[in-house]
């Protein structure tokens, strides 16, 4: 499942008035059995997107794209076989070996190791791969929040409940065992 909704190939934006507002997304990531609250971060070793490393998307006019969110074409199957592109397309080698850390735009940001950056959706939203994503950040910024809800306040939560347990003693409102 995927919480993405991104602009047409061909600029449109009339879409994008589905994308899930704060709240929304905030209870998506909320919701446990959906499954899409990862508490690991990533590093700036991670590849960008592991997606982009064992697959591609292919039109029925043959163009070959790193992936459907992207908006320009890296070969032709009617020009290359796949293999050929696969292999030869310095494009999409770019694009498969980006890592966290190439990301200059980013550098700096302490949600960085949340982000769900798509260099897809940078490209055609942002003109760029390299571009920060709007969209990435508003995704990193609500797993942070949620995060932090969920098991910040737990974590704080048994920490000062081992406080208690070994001091004997219980403040009003902690239940003790």
């Amino acid at each position: 499942m995927s919480t993405i909704v991104t602009q047409k190939n061909d600029g449109n934006k009339s879409n994008l008035k589905l994308r899930l507002n704060g709240g929304q997304l905030t209870n998506v990531f909320k919701d446990k059995s959906l499954g899409l609250l990862k508490k690991n971060q990533l590093s700036d070793e991670d590849y960008v997107c592991n997606r982009l490393r064992s697959s591609l998307f292919i039109n029925c006019k043959g163009d070959v794209y790193p992936c459907d969110t992207f908006a320009k074409s890296c070969g032709n199957i009617y020009e290359n076989t796949v293999e050929e592109i696969w292999n030869d397309s310095a494009e999409l080698k770019y694009i498969r070996n980006l890592k966290l850390g190439d990301m200059s735009s980013c550098k700096g940001c302490k949600k960085k190791g949340f982000c769900l950056k798509c260099p897809g959706i940078s490209q055609l939203e942002e003109g760029d791969v390299m571009r920060k994503s709007r969209l990435a950040c508003q995704h990193a910024q609500t797993v942070d929040k949620v995060l932090r809800e969920t098991y910040v306040s737990r974590s704080l939560f048994l920490s000062i409940y081992e406080i208690c347990v070994e001091k004997r003693n219980f403040p009003l409102g902690l239940c003790h065992p």
